[in-house]
C-alpha cells in the first residue's frame, strides 16, 4: 500500500497488475487491478521531476529501465482494456520522460555519465519512443526538441551545453543536483567535456557488479571530475549546487555554482570527530 520512490518498485506493481489482468479468476484480481494502476501512475508525480520529465534517481540509464517498463506497462494496458481516468496523465508522463533524453542525449545518444551511468549508448530510447505511438506520425528522433540548443535542466539540476547537434560538435555537461540515493556518487558540481567525436573529460563511474571490491571507492570524490580541496572531508549527500547562474545565446554558454559539500568535520549526528588525513 506504500508508494516507494524506485525502479524496482515500478517492476513489484506491474507484476501485480500483470496479474490482476490476466488472472481474473483470483478474488483479489478486481482490487489488484486498481490499485496497482494508481501506484504506477502515481510515479510520474512522484519519480519524475514535474520541470523537466528527468528520473528522480539523477541517472540516464536507471532512467531508461523505469521508462522501458512504464512503457511496456503502456502497451499492456492499451491491449486488455486501458488505463480509464488516469490514461491522459499516464501519456503525459511518458512523453515528457521520453523527451527528456532528448534534450540530455550527446549527438551520438550517449548520456551524461553521472552516478551508476557508465558510456551506454541510449538511442534505443528515442527509437523506442518514435515505436510508441505517443507522438504524432513523421516526429524525428528529436521527439520535438531543437538538440542544437543549450538547457539547464532546473528539475533534474544539469546543465547541457553544446553548440551544434554533430558528432563533430561541442558538448558539456554539469551536474549540480541533490545526492539521489544509491546510484548516486559524490560528484556535486562534477562535469563532462566531449568535442570533435571525442571524450575530453569523462566520468566513467560504474564498471562491473555492485558487489566489486573497488565499487565503493568508485563512488568517492576522488574518483570524479571535480574540484576537491586538500585536508576536507567531501559529502554532497545534504546538498545541492547553490548561487545557480545561467546563460545561453549563439555566442556563449556560461554556468555557474558553488556548493557546501567540504568540511573540516563531517556531520555525524552527536559524533563529531577530525578526519585523520588522506
Amino acid at each position: 500500500d506504500r508508494y516507494m520512490v524506485h525502479n524496482i518498485f515500478t517492476a513489484g506493481c506491474f507484476g501485480l497488475f500483470f496479474i490482476a489482468r490476466t488472472m481474473k479468476e483470483f478474488v483479489e484480481s478486481a482490487e489488484w487491478d486498481p490499485h496497482a494502476l494508481k501506484m504506477l501512475d502515481t510515479d510520474w508525480d512522484r519519480s519524475f521531476y514535474p520541470a523537466d520529465g528527468g528520473h528522480l534517481e539523477r541517472n540516464w540509464g536507471y532512467g531508461g529501465h523505469t521508462i522501458g517498463r512504464h512503457q511496456h506497462i503502456w502497451n499492456f494496458a492499451r491491449e486488455t482494456g486501458g488505463m480509464g481516468e488516469v490514461q491522459a496523465h499516464y501519456k503525459r508522463g511518458l512523453t515528457r520522460a521520453y523527451q527528456f533524453y532528448a534534450y540530455t542525449l550527446d549527438a551520438k545518444g550517449v548520456a551524461p555519465g553521472f552516478g551508476d551511468e557508465g558510456l551506454g549508448d541510449l538511442n534505443k530510447i528515442l527509437d523506442r519512443a518514435l515505436e510508441s505511438g505517443l507522438f504524432p506520425k513523421g516526429t524525428r528522433r528529436n521527439l520535438g526538441v531543437d538538440t542544437s540548443k543549450s538547457y539547464l535542466m532546473e528539475g533534474t539540476r544539469v546543465a547541457i551545453m553544446r553548440n551544434g547537434n554533430d558528432v563533430s560538435s561541442s558538448y558539456a555537461n554539469v551536474t549540480y543536483g541533490e545526492f539521489a540515493g544509491w546510484h548516486s556518487h559524490m560528484d556535486l558540481l562534477s562535469m563532462n567535456f566531449r568535442a570533435n567525436g571525442q571524450l575530453l573529460l569523462e566520468e566513467v563511474p560504474r564498471f562491473g557488479p555492485y558487489e566489486g571490491p573497488m565499487d565503493l571507492l568508485w563512488r568517492c570524490d576522488k574518483a570524479h571530475n571535480q574540484l576537491l580541496v586538500d585536508g576536507f572531508h567531501y559529502d554532497s549527500r545534504p546538498f545541492a549546487g547553490e548561487d545557480v547562474h545561467w546563460h545561453s545565446d549563439e555566442h556563449i554558454d556560461y554556468f555557474s555554482a558553488c556548493h557546501r559539500a567540504h568540511r573540516e568535520v563531517p556531520i555525524n549526528g552527536h559524533q563529531p570527530f577530525l578526519m585523520s588525513g588522506d
